[in-house]
């Protein structure tokens, strides 16, 4: 029997696979990628997963309809800026199509019933396989108390928010890494929630304009705003590392600002147009981040095409 596991990248998730292949399952087991998983390099992702507990990641990239979700969520955002309902509706309508068109018998998940307060409750689960079309196509090995049934197999029926009964699982697998009880998504972080919301105003919440490179660039810095811009301001010598390997794109979207002669931090400057670069202003919020001893010597050059 063939399923299609969605994978998030926590414990819960790892066990899910691990009860499936204990039960003799045919498993493809995806993930849909976003740029609000904090997976910072996805082949070392998928590596670590291959390696550590022989799970083989198809990662799926669905940024073109979730930027249409962080934009405008028709059921509204959490307490930060994590549209979980819209997200997790998209998730299990990609994952029905796939069932479907690859011939996969039902849809697994390693979703606790009652382990979230509001995204997996037993009302929300219902809500989503109903509208995803997905009723009675999933099933929780973890957690089976599902409308699918399936004779002669061997599941678990933990409930709530506890993770006493996750964690013995987990030794009872032999899994000695220390694993998130969930993936995580930084849309739920206070702080990553304001750098993004900088991001979409600064587009005027325009899906149309989002690139997700803007959110993977925010990861790597500091984010302020300045008259028709933003600065991405790096922290340290590993975000200005990071930041330089977006130049193909930032070259087409954006501009550098490098300091020519002391160690300062590597600017991006997202532009609009009309952009016109205001850039005494600039470098004095930039030397703000400057080791005072260099503030007054340090030079920056601009760089808009990076070889």
């Amino acid at each position: 029997m063939k399923i299609l596991l969605l994978f998030s990248g926590g414990l819960d998730s790892i066990l899910a696979h691990k009860i499936l292949l204990e039960n003799n399952f045919k498993i493809k087991t995806v993930q849909f990628f976003t740029p609000f998983l904090g997976i910072k390099d996805i082949d070392n992702y998928k590596n670590y997963f291959a390696e550590k507990f022989n799970i083989n990641i198809h990662i799926i990239d669905i940024w073109d309809e979730y930027k249409f979700i962080i934009t405008n969520p028709v059921h509204g955002f959490g307490k930060n800026l994590n549209p979980c309902l819209d997200c997790k509706l998209l998730f299990y309508k990609k994952a029905a199509s796939i069932m479907r068109h690859q011939g996969f018998y039902c849809i697994a998940t390693g979703e606790v019933v009652g382990q979230r307060p509001f995204s997996q409750q037993q009302n929300t689960l219902a809500f989503l396989e109903k509208n995803s079309g997905l009723t009675g196509k999933i099933l929780r090995p973890l957690s089976y108390g599902s409308s699918l049934k399936i004779q002669g197999k061997s599941f678990y029926n933990i409930t709530g928010r506890g993770r006493k009964k996750q964690f013995e699982l987990a030794k009872l697998f032999n899994i000695t890494e220390n694993i998130t009880p969930a993936g995580g998504c930084l849309l739920t972080d206070p702080n990553f929630s304001k750098k993004c919301r900088i991001i979409l105003d600064f587009f005027e919440n325009s899906a149309e304009n989002l690139e997700k490179e803007f959110f993977e660039i925010i990861k790597y810095g500091r984010v302020v705003t300045f008259d028709n811009s933003v600065i991405i301001i790096g922290k340290d010598e590993k975000d200005n590392e990071k930041l330089l390997k977006y130049k193909k794109f930032i070259d087409q979207k954006s501009v550098y600002l490098i300091s020519e002669n002391y160690p300062a931090p590597v600017s991006v400057i997202l532009k609009k147009e009309p952009f016109e670069l205001k850039l005494t202003e600039i470098e004095r919020i930039i030397k703000k981040y400057v080791k005072p001893s260099y503030r007054d010597v340090v030079k920056f050059k601009i760089v808009d095409n990076l070889e």
